[in-house]
Parts: C-alpha cells; sequence; structure tokens
C-alpha cells in the first residue's frame, strides 16, 4: 500500500499544476479552469503496473490556483488540494494528501504550453512534464526517489 500512495500523491499533486497556469497564465491558458477527468497508469519499482481514474477540480483565486484532486485505482486513492501561485513563467505552491496524511511543495516553470517541475515531499521526489494541447492535458512523472519509476495520465476537460 505505501507504494501506492507515495504514486497517488505524485499524480494528484502534478495534475494540480497542470492548472496552476490558468489564474496568471496567457488568456490562451484560462479556460483550463473548472472540471477535468481521464485515465492513465503508474509503473512500479517491480515492473508491474496499475490502471487509475482521475477528476480534478480547479479554481482561479486570483494569482493562484485552487485544486481539489480524487484519484483512485484498484489498490489505492488519493484525494489532494493544493494552492499553486504563479508569478511570470515561475509556479510555486504546496500541496496536502489527506488519505495519506503527506505534504509537499511544488516549484518549476513554463514556456508555451509544457510545463516542468520538481515535486518534494512525503518521502518522494520526482521530475514532471505537464503539455498541453486544447482540451486534453498529458502528465508525465519520472521518480527521482519513491516508490515507482513513472506515472502516465492524460486528462479532457468535461
Amino acid at each position: 500500500m505505501l507504494v501506492i500512495s507515495r504514486w497517488s500523491m505524485l499524480a494528484a499533486a502534478l495534475m494540480a499544476v497542470c492548472s496552476s497556469v490558468a489564474a496568471a497564465a496567457p488568456a490562451s491558458l484560462v479556460p483550463m479552469i473548472g472540471t477535468w477527468s481521464g485515465n492513465g497508469s503508474v509503473r512500479l519499482d517491480n515492473a508491474q503496473s496499475e490502471a487509475v481514474k482521475c477528476k480534478v477540480y480547479y479554481t482561479d483565486r486570483g494569482s493562484a490556483v485552487g485544486v481539489a484532486l480524487r484519484c483512485a485505482s484498484a489498490a489505492s486513492k488519493v484525494d489532494l488540494r493544493a494552492i499553486l501561485e504563479v508569478t511570470g513563467s515561475k509556479v510555486a505552491g504546496t500541496w496536502e494528501e489527506r488519505q495519506f496524511n503527506a505534504a509537499g511543495t511544488l516549484t518549476g516553470s513554463f514556456a508555451g504550453h509544457t510545463m516542468t517541475l520538481a515535486l518534494e515531499g512525503g518521502g518522494v521526489k520526482a521530475d514532471v512534464v505537464v503539455a498541453t494541447t486544447g482540451t486534453n492535458q498529458t502528465l508525465t512523472i519520472t521518480a527521482v526517489t519513491g516508490g515507482f519509476k513513472s506515472v502516465s495520465v492524460a486528462l479532457i476537460r468535461e
């Protein structure tokens, strides 16, 4: 269960970052505020993989974005809240995962429609790339430390 909880925290925190550019970003990214859902998978250290289904709610808070995210797999679920600040092309924020009582920080930058981030907290460090095209987002997470190798999720705006 610990391995699944770590990927869940990463997936949740990183999907939250997908929306972070909306409040202070170029007008082309403002439509990201709202409800998104999608599916993906996590590849564990033991080479097994597991499917996950997620729903994310993004709210505009002026210069910040509030995020409420729920993800579930066959073995685990995650319930995350985050507040993300955007300054120019820089993103910084905090997250709290309520199922596993973990918290941490996110830092990074974005250019065009791609964000590159570092996630830390709850015993996990990961590199993240989030790419947005129209009403689709892809999220790729590569673990530096933690109980998984990678996470991949595709979200669609509802």
